[in-house]
This record gives C-alpha cells, structure tokens and sequence, in this order.
C-alpha cells in the first residue's frame, strides 16, 4: 500500500495512520538517529527545500537558538527582522 502524501507548507506529510500524518523529514530524521528526536529537536534542510527530504539534506540540531545558527542569524519566523549590517 502506498503512503498517502500531503503537503503543508511546503513540508511533505505522510500518513501514518488513520487520520494521523508526520512530517516526513522528521520521521527520515528519526531513522538516521535510530530513535526518536527529543523534544525541541530540529531538523533543517541543508538546501532549503522543505520537501528534499534524502538523510544527506538534513541536519537535526539541538534546539531553535542552533537552527536559527544555521541560517546565519537570521530566520523569518524565528526572528522579527534582519541583523543590523556591520559596516
């Protein structure tokens, strides 16, 4: 049986059971840790595609201040508004 695939945002969704569906990066990230991710875990795409979910296009990192690292700084929904520019 194929798995029923939704997208929310730009994520890819699978259904996991009836009427229940996971974010396919997160269950991808699971399966390259062996476990589950722990609570305020974050997996982020290396190249941006939310729906570029192979195990080589994901970093799971520890919590949103890292993810927010990641993305040198700035995030749109992690932030308000850009860094101000040294200079």
């Amino acid at each position: 049986m194929a798995k029923e695939r939704l997208y929310s945002q730009g994520y890819v969704l699978l259904r996991v059971g009836p009427g229940q569906y996971r974010a396919e990066h997160r269950l991808v990230a699971e399966t390259m840790l062996g476990r589950a991710l722990k609570p305020g875990e974050v997996v982020h795409h290396l190249n941006g595609e939310r729906d570029d979910n192979r195990p080589e296009n994901l970093l799971v990192v520890t919590d949103t201040r890292r993810h927010l690292a990641v993305h040198g700084g700035f995030h749109p929904r992690l932030t308000r508004g850009r860094p101000k520019q040294q200079g």
